[in-house]
């Protein structure tokens, strides 16, 4: 799996088209948590920017021989994430709210993806946990929406301070999730 890591994203996809679930997983990997990032950005809580996250990957191992990629494989994940966060806004916002919970679906039709999937989202889960006590609630803050500003605020602290603290859990979790490439 480290030599999957040294591919670009391009040869990674390449190996997943050709059903190789070991490049799948490095896929998944390298982008799970910046796109969960991306859908916070966009105002998705937790549990729906998971559920698109999940749908989407599932999508991309189901469809991989379908899938054409014209420009990156990132624009591709990014653009995909995007639609599907939009789809599903509409989605809930024409529906009753009584409905609300029969558009989330938490399984998948393969347990072994299933159980790569619940693997790493612990991995993240743990490594986050484990981070120092302020870089935690930072990052945690950011993932929740807030600016940086806010942040501080919250915190107690100056933006850069806050700025510091997040770009130190991103490079610590940068770092965990290197070991789980190899």
């Amino acid at each position: 799996m480290k030599k999957l890591a040294l591919l670009s994203d391009q040869d990674l996809f390449e190996k997943v088209k050709a059903g190789d679930k070991t490049a799948f997983e490095a896929l998944f990997l390298r982008y799970h948590s910046r796109l969960l990032h991306f859908l916070r950005i966009l105002q998705a809580d937790q549990v729906t920017a998971e559920d698109i996250l999940q749908e989407l990957f599932v999508d991309i191992w189901l469809k991989r021989e379908e899938i054409m990629v014209h420009s990156s494989v990132k624009a591709y994940l990014y653009t995909a994430a995007k639609n599907r966060f939009f789809s599903a806004l509409k989605t809930i916002k024409s529906s009753p709210i009584e409905e609300y919970p029969l558009l989330v679906s938490h399984t998948f039709p393969n347990p072994e993806e299933q159980l790569i999937c619940d693997e790493i989202a612990t991995g993240f889960d743990r490594q986050v946990a484990a981070l120092p006590m302020q870089a935690r609630q930072a990052f945690q803050l950011q993932l929740n929406g807030k600016k940086q500003k806010e942040i501080a605020q919250d915190m107690g602290i100056s933006e850069n301070t806050v700025e510091k603290h997040i770009g130190s859990a991103r490079k610590k979790l940068r770092q965990a999730f290197a070991i789980y490439l190899g």
